[in-house]
């Protein structure tokens, strides 16, 4: 049996995993269909909070995650965008909007939130929330791990192959290649995790989970005036009685991020560079932020969207799927992906590698052994 892992997909996830298994020496090989952070692993706002998942299940894993995050900055050396930040909830409307009670200003807001400002208290301070640029950042794991001998295919995977007697993964089969010889295998797939459903025997099936795909909006501004560091969390209603909760992150290369608009029913495209804004999201968010930041909003550069993991149990899967020799999963973080990639990283390179996770128990987002299509009503 090869002694090589292969990873299937190149997002934040599954360049993590990369990352901590090369720090062991271990003969790697990475295989992603479009390209490194295509997907929300490049299009996300990479805000990262300490405590904010204290009263779930993710709280050690947030916590650990949120640490690690720190010390790669450091260990790794690379500007991709990490620095701590406040952040703040903030309430907030269309300027026609006509508003009953009197303002609740807890906290001063950035001089460059110009807009009718109801509400504003802190949230998170530079000792609990910070950012990353999310697409830098893996792009970054994906370098350090290609120095101590990675090896990134960019193809489309065909076939998880296996042992004809005992059923153990013996290699992967990929469009257009020699067959890849490989003794264990990490699903990395976000909300394409389904799509290893045809990768396996018709009795392994249903040994993947179901993933849900819940589509998100955003935009990057190119503001006119320079911007602090705080991350918004907005409560905002429009003129026609909607209510919006747009999330606004400035990175330290003078942009804005913001995102919103989620979509819960749209279609999952096969290839991530196929997924394109629905009408009028995008657009819907620059109003938003005309209104909040004037002038200073400047023009948009980039309009885009992505696809959330999201799992029917509100956590992700990170474990052995017990059916299948060799086979395993770490996916459905939904958004709190970026933040918890380092720690899911770190402990699935111990699973694969020493039989058990020692940094973070995984045993409460272990995949379950059957999982049947869910049905639509």
């Amino acid at each position: 049996m090869s002694e090589r892992i292969v990873i299937i997909g190149g997002g934040v996830i599954g360049s993590c995993i990369a990352y901590y298994l090369t720090l062991r020496g271990v003969s790697v090989m990475l295989i992603e269909k479009t390209a490194i952070a295509a997907a929300a692993s490049g299009k996300a706002g990479g805000f990262l909070a300490y405590d904010w998942n204290d009263s779930g299940p993710l709280k050690d894993l947030s916590r650990k995650s949120y640490t690690l995050h720190a010390e790669l900055a450091t260990d790794m050396g690379v500007a991709y965008g990490y620095r701590k930040l406040d952040t703040l909830s903030m309430a907030t409307c269309d300027a026609g909007v006509k508003y009953k009670k009197s303002p609740s200003i807890k906290t001063p807001f950035p001089e460059w939130v110009t807009g009718t400002v109801l509400g504003c208290s802190s949230i998170g301070t530079s000792a609990t929330t910070a950012q990353v640029h999310p697409g830098l950042f893996s792009h970054a794991l994906i370098k350090e791990s290609e120095k101590r001998g990675l090896q990134v295919i960019i193809g489309n995977v065909e076939t998880i192959l296996l042992d004809d007697a005992s059923g153990d993964i013996t290699g992967v089969r990929v469009q257009g290649r020699e067959d890849i010889p490989c003794g264990k295998v990490v699903l990395a797939l976000g909300p394409w995790t389904n799509k290893a459903r045809e990768w396996l025997p018709a009795d392994k099936a249903n040994s993947i989970p179901h993933i849900a795909a819940i589509k998100a909006h955003s935009i990057v501004l190119r503001p006119t005036a320079p911007i602090t560091p705080h991350a918004l969390f907005l409560a905002y209603e429009t003129e026609e009685g909607k209510h919006e909760e747009p999330e606004v992150y400035p990175r330290p290369d003078g942009t804005i991020y913001m995102c919103g608009a989620a979509e819960l029913d749209a279609a999952l495209p096969d290839d991530a560079s196929l997924v394109r804004p629905s009408e009028g999201k995008c657009e819907s968010i620059y109003r938003m932020a005309q209104t909040l930041y004037g002038k200073v909003a400047g023009e948009v550069e980039k309009s885009q969207a992505c696809f959330l993991p999201e799992s029917h149990k509100g956590h992700p899967y990170i474990g052995k799927i017990e059916s299948v020799g060799g086979l395993y999963i770490a996916t459905g973080h939904s958004c709190w992906g970026i933040l918890n990639s380092p720690a899911t990283g770190l402990a699935m390179s111990e699973l694969l590698l020493d039989g058990r996770a020692s940094s973070v128990n995984l045993d409460k987002f272990a995949p379950p052994g059957h999982n049947p299509p869910p049905q639509r009503l």
